[in-house]
């Protein structure tokens, strides 16, 4: 029997003097090019979209990101929800959560640019174009073509290549891509892959290659924490290229990946005041909460035959897999099971290849190992899936995919026929699922249909209905009745997917009272709403401002307290509740209440004065006037005191005078000077006025009725009569 020959182990050794990357880039400029092309022909339907979904907490009412550079230092050292939420939002978030580094460049762009969602929208297409020019350069490395390139064009047909455009085109990375927000994936993956380029194709043991290596691992850390998972992609790479791992060739240089790791996690914990993951009961943020363990381990393995199917036939994609989207599944569920055995089978490839170290344990060592941190195997990551979670796994799905083509597919012809129609749908789905990205509502009209079953985005269309009906209320009444009655029925429909949810309710509570003004049905929605959380703010303040209104001042001053208590900052609640007190007598509480602002002081001295303490308004107004001599309310306040209060007419009308002076449009200031002046003697100078108030208020009959007055005192009965009998068709219902 003839003896085999020793395998050969080939050790390779990478440095700049072999593989300088400029050169790398000068040499394949042509293809490197068309991705970049190609990347942002892709996305370039995104740039003239609006903020969407958690933009908000991120930038635009984030208020570190809008403080811009005076708030650097303060990023670093704070959880990345503290800018939106305070203090507490390092425990609203399961764990809590660090990525100072695209916060940084939000509030640099801010800082320049102020609020241009354009401009952060071309910064993400741009890295986006970067990062896959970069995975190109690392696969062509990583997998060099066997032979050199026959023609310019050759490059083409090769793995690299249509592995990089696979990943390019996939729909799958709209969500992180067309979403501001999502520049913490782009970011991590491109800092992961810039250092593993500079880690084996750049580094030459010297100083500044380990500072490079530490660098770039640690601004992928500070981008988003699943970079950590890059600690096991160095040590695969060295496998598959045939470097011994235990060699100190390798060890120096990840000495500074692991530094790096370390001065990461040290920043998390002090700016967190968390670890990687917290328990919490809520649903939303607890997936499994309900769960018994069939259930919860039958769901975890749906979810992974939910991901292949979405990055074999990306057809219907969401941004919401929140409760109960994804219903639970037991372990004996046929769909699970089948999930199991793809697991094994994909185990059983990877053994059988191991030794082979080629593209398909590349392909399913790196999707296993980048996955792992969201597969909820470890920890739960507060959601069941979500398709950001394989923005960079998907690169080994590309590469099998690639791999696949090339091996059963030799002649180039039949393989340009089937891959021209696999990217032609990538293409036409990526740029159709970017324009559910343009806004808000747009994305949660979208992902209502697409996510059906969904609590949170049923809560967050509902929502988004409303403020488009309460936007286009002066303009439409009718239409704006329309929103009103949509976001109640699709409320509605998300209270019997989840009748826990606080929110809901409370948006439920805002729509019925937007479209009915009706407080009696509304009060027990808020009420129930308290029940689910009693300390929340908005449902404790709408019920106060409901008793308010209906001058309930006990159980007003009783919600609004509690209120108070829940966010003691709170400008309006603070204005509400010193009204009240104001009204009552307490005038001394509701001037520390609100903290002696002139608007605040204006709307106390006419609660104050609706009570009938007429100097004690005047005394306050007097105040706000002091700190703004052009308050044109406190003017009115002290004017309409001495004037039909106080029957002071003389010293009454300056005030009065002025208050329309600085506020011309106010159609009760002039009606007011207008009747003081009438009482006065000085009934000429009524008329312009009252003519005024005609024309600002066309449809309330005060106006003409004492203006029939006017005339009537100058004796022009005509004129008097017409004015007369306008008061009366007014007053008609």
């Amino acid at each position: 029997m003839k003896k085999k020959n020793p395998e050969i182990i080939v050790q390779q050794v990478i440095n700049l003097s072999e593989h300088n990357l400029f050169s790398e880039i000068k040499k394949h400029w042509i293809p490197l090019a068309i991705i970049a092309l190609i990347s942002i022909m892709a996305y370039a339907n995104t740039l003239k979209h609006d903020y969407a979904l958690d933009d908000q907490m991120v930038i635009y009412d984030n208020k570190f990101v809008t403080a811009g550079t005076d708030s650097l230092v303060k990023i670093m050292t704070s959880d990345a929800f503290e800018g939106f939420f305070g203090e507490r939002g390092n425990q609203l978030i399961s764990g809590g959560r660090y990525r100072p580094l695209s916060f940084i460049s939000f509030a640099l762009e801010w800082e320049v640019f102020g609020r241009k969602p354009m401009i952060s929208h071309i910064v993400n297409v741009m890295l986006y174009a970067i990062l896959c020019m970069m995975i190109y350069l690392f696969l062509n490395w990583l997998f060099p073509p066997e032979q050199e390139f026959r023609t310019k064009f050759s490059f083409i047909f090769s793995l690299p290549f249509i592995a990089t455009i696979l990943y390019a085109l996939h729909p799958i990375h709209t969500e992180v891509v067309a979403n501001i927000k999502g520049r913490d994936e782009i970011f991590g993956f491109l800092f992961g892959m810039a250092a593993l380029i500079a880690f084996y194709q750049l580094f030459k043991n010297k100083i500044q290659d380990y500072i490079l290596v530490f660098v770039l691992f640690l601004c992928a850390l500070l981008s988003k924490e699943n970079a950590i998972t890059f600690l096991a992609i160095f040590p695969l790479i060295a496998f598959l290229k045939n470097k011994k791992i235990f060699s100190s060739s390798f060890l120096k240089p990840f000495a500074a990946i692991g530094l790096a790791t370390i001065v990461f996690l040290s920043l998390r914990a002090y700016s967190t005041k968390a670890g990687l993951t917290a328990h919490t009961e809520e649903i939303l943020n607890n997936p499994f909460v309900r769960a018994n363990g069939s259930e919860k381990w039958g769901t975890i393995f749906f979810s992974y035959l939910e991901y292949l199917k979405l990055l074999v036939f990306p057809w219907q994609l969401t941004h919401d897999y929140y409760y109960n989207q994804i219903p639970y599944r037991k372990l004996s569920n046929p769909m699970v099971l089948v999930a199991l055995l793809g697991i094994l089978g994909l185990m059983v490839v990877l053994i059988k290849n191991w030794k082979k170290k080629g593209e398909v344990v590349f392909s399913i060592a790196f999707f296993i190992i980048t996955f792992s941190i969201v597969s909820n195997l470890f920890f739960t990551v507060g959601i069941i899936m979500n398709e950001r979670f394989v923005f960079v796994s998907s690169l080994g799905f590309s590469v099998i995919m690639a791999w696949l083509l090339i091996r059963y597919l030799k002649n180039t012809s039949i393989l340009a026929l089937i891959l021209l129609p696999i990217l032609t749908f990538y293409s036409y789905k990526t740029f159709t699922r970017n324009l559910a990205w343009k806004d808000n509502y747009t994305l949660f009209s979208t992902d209502f249909y697409n996510s059906p079953n969904s609590a949170k985005v049923g809560t967050a269309f509902g929502g988004s209905l409303l403020e488009k009906a309460t936007d286009i209320l002066k303009l439409d009444s009718n239409l704006s009745k329309v929103f009103m009655d949509s976001s109640i029925k699709v409320l509605e429909h998300t209270i019997n997917i989840y009748p826990e949810n606080s929110q809901t309710w409370l948006l439920y509570g805002n729509a019925v009272y937007a479209r009915t003004r009706d407080s009696e049905r509304t009060f027990p929605i808020y009420k129930h709403c308290l029940s689910l959380r009693p300390n929340h703010f908005d449902a404790l303040y709408n019920l106060g401002i409901l008793n308010f209104n209906m001058n309930q001042l006990d159980s007003a001053e009783k919600y609004l307290s509690a209120a108070l208590v829940a966010n003691p900052a709170h400008k309006e609640v603070r204005e509400s509740l010193g009204k009240i007190y104001a009204k009552t007598g307490r005038t001394q509480e509701a001037l520390q209440l609100t903290r002696g602002q002139s608007s605040s002081l204006s709307d106390l001295a006419l609660e104050v004065k609706e009570g009938g303490n007429y100097q004690e308004a005047i005394n306050i107004a007097q105040q706000a006037l002091a700190q703004n001599p052009n308050d044109a309310k406190a003017n009115f306040i002290i004017g309409i005191c001495y004037s039909r209060h106080m029957n002071r007419l003389q010293d009454g009308i300056p005030f009065l005078e002025r208050a329309v002076s600085l506020d011309n449009k106010n159609g009760f200031y002039m009606e007011d000077l207008a009747v003081a002046y009438g009482m006065s003697g000085q009934v000429q100078k009524t008329i312009p006025l009252l003519e005024k108030v005609i024309q600002l208020r066309p449809n309330e009959p005060a106006g003409y009725q004492n203006l029939a007055t006017t005339y009537k005192l100058l004796g022009d009965t005509k004129k008097a009569s017409y004015y007369l009998e306008l008061a009366k068709l007014k007053s008609q219902p």
